[in-house]
């Protein structure tokens, strides 16, 4: 039992560390968004025509993330994307942004509101 609690330490150590060196990026241009950074190991990014909009959700016991929804022909429609969808969101944002959740929400969408209209 001992060896466990070590091993579980020393993964939530090092996760850590992975954060603190390597925090989470969001960058916006008029194409879309990418998030990069902390565990996530390659960028990817959501051109804003594939989202229908950015919204703040709870999740149960989780606390406030902001989520969005995709277009319905971008949807991937595996077991774990409908697990995601029973949960609220398509897909969401990393915690832990200097603005609070509904903030960013509002930001992300003004930003694809302007981005599409051009």
């Amino acid at each position: 039992m001992a060896w466990l609690c070590i091993v579980l330490f020393g993964l939530g150590a090092a996760v850590f560390v992975r954060l603190l060196f390597r925090p989470h990026i969001l960058t916006l241009d008029d194409e879309g968004f990418t998030v990069s950074g902390g565990l996530i190991r390659a960028a990817k990014k959501t051109p804003w025509r594939d989202v229908e909009g950015f919204f703040v959700y709870r999740l149960p016991k989780a606390g406030k993330m902001v989520g969005y929804n995709l277009a319905p022909g971008i949807r991937n429609e595996t077991a774990l994307a409908k697990i995601g969808r029973s949960l609220g969101a398509d897909r969401a944002l990393p915690r832990g942004w200097a603005m609070s959740a509904e903030k960013v929400a509002e930001t992300l969408n003004a930003y694809r509101a302007r981005a599409l209209a051009k």
